[in-house]
């Protein structure tokens, strides 16, 4: 029965890997860093697709308005005419 319980020493995560330890116990300061690189990763990232994603809306949008809105004002001046 001594040999089950878990020393304090160990940290308490039942799942602990090889990966997992690795990252436990790294200092808190590396800890924190590599969650804000992880962060600021993900944030770029949605900031990229997002500026794509513009880029394109504002191509369709440039056609839309070619398309769309310009033969209004002929349809207006037929109905004038008619």
């Amino acid at each position: 029965m001594q040999g089950d319980a878990a020393s304090p020493c160990e940290h308490p995560v039942p799942f602990s890997s090889d990966a997992m330890r690795w990252f436990l116990d790294r200092p808190i300061g590396t800890k924190l860093i590599l969650a804000f690189v992880l962060v600021s990763t993900c944030s770029a990232a949605a900031g990229v697709k997002a500026w794509l994603t513009l880029r394109s809306m504002a191509a369709a949008d440039r056609v839309l308005y070619a398309n769309m809105t310009v033969p209004l004002a002929q349809i207006g001046f037929a109905a004038k005419q008619f």
